[in-house]
């Protein structure tokens, strides 16, 4: 398994560059980033910060012998972006990829990454370990608030929020006829670390939200956006009745704001499930098994559609999608007010910075 995976990293690598090399775009590296597992959140991740900087040639660094040798027969590249994921203060393999980008150049930006909290994961290499790669940040733009808090306890002063930047997907207009009576659900397994410590709580609590909702005679569709997520969330379909329709959807972030544009509601566990859901601007709680859920939903000014998973109740779900199926139009363009001042702030700071990566004169937003 670790062979193949290696060769597999390997070939994402070659073909980046290969893609690169033929695009005469200037080139800029996405530092970090957990693709090629099928996990749909940090799938999207890397066409979003494309998105964001069109003019730029992003290619993927990972570390390693090849991504180096990459970078140094790469005079052209001179920048790379850190954009997205919860690395900031969690894994110490980011921490090592990050410096050993920032031997090869000097040129390196957070854009929507996210900062753990140590109360809650305490890091290994700490914040602490951070502070000389962020000190050579040129602009620290992070999640969420959350996020940004960290940080400044840290001593940055001038830490933007930018959103996640899956954000950039969100679409423009709320759908004015969605499917009464239906619900998206998303449930996954965290190896435990979730507020309280009890992932079969959540779960409980889901298979009781699906089955207060099939009673009332409404459609019920699970969404799966990790293969390790499956056999959890077939057996709570198949606990509560609700079986017939479970979506798994890996790689295509399009296909899944479609699918859950279509609902009344959504309730998800998986940061990026219920991130997507709001993309769609369909009315979402997010079951917060980490702090970054809360980050991000902050950041879109939906605090109050979120709930802890040693707080998360069927009861208190259901009172709240029946709420939101009864007066659809009305919560849906609640959210898209929130979801696109964030998208536009968002675009703002993107382009400020692609166009000083392209021009090093052009001021960029909120230098450190």
């Amino acid at each position: 398994m670790l062979i193949r995976q290696k060769i597999a990293s390997i070939l994402r690598c070659a073909s980046d560059v290969a893609g690169a090399a033929l695009d005469r775009r200037p080139r800029t590296a996405y530092v970090g980033g957990w693709t090629g597992k099928q996990n749909l959140g940090d799938e999207a991740l890397l066409p979003a910060v494309a998105q964001l900087f069109p003019e730029l040639t992003l290619v993927q660094y990972a570390g390693g012998r090849l991504a180096r040798t990459a970078i140094r027969a790469t005079p052209s590249l001179r920048a790379g972006i850190m954009g997205g994921g919860t690395l900031i203060g969690q894994k110490g393999f980011w921490l090592e990829v990050t410096r050993e980008f920032l031997a090869l150049r000097n040129h390196f930006l957070l854009f929507g990454t996210g900062v753990e909290e140590p109360d809650f994961w305490p890091g290994d290499p700490g914040l602490e370990e951070w502070k000389p790669v962020l000190d050579r940040c040129t602009f620290l733009g992070v999640r969420g608030p959350i996020s940004a808090d960290a940080l400044r306890r840290l001593g940055y002063d001038r830490v933007q929020v930018v959103g996640d930047p899956v954000l950039a997907f969100a679409r423009p207009e709320i759908n004015p006829r969605p499917m009464a009576g239906s619900l998206g659900l998303n449930l996954g397994t965290a190896d435990g670390r979730v507020f309280g410590g009890d992932e079969s709580r959540v779960s409980a609590e889901m298979i009781k939200l699906a089955k207060f909702a099939s009673k009332a005679g409404w459609q019920v569709e699970w969404f799966v956006v990790w293969p390790k997520d499956l056999q959890l969330t077939r057996q709570a379909a198949e606990a509560s009745g609700t079986a017939a329709v479970i979506h798994e959807i890996y790689h295509d972030h399009e296909d899944f704001i479609d699918r859950t544009r279509k609902l009344s509601a959504f309730v998800g566990m998986k940061l990026h499930a219920t991130l997507l859901a709001t993309c769609g601007l369909t009315p979402s709680l997010m079951v917060e098994y980490r702090p970054k859920c809360r980050d991000y939903m902050q950041s879109i000014n939906q605090d109050a559609a979120t709930v802890r998973t040693d707080k998360f109740t069927a009861d208190a779900a259901w009172e709240l999608v029946r709420h939101w199926n009864e007066h659809h139009a009305e919560s849906a363009t609640l959210l898209a007010k929130g979801v696109h001042a964030m998208q536009r702030e968002q675009r703002r700071l993107a382009s400020l910075i692609q166009a000083h990566i392209l021009e090093p004169g052009q001021p960029l937003p909120c230098p450190l």
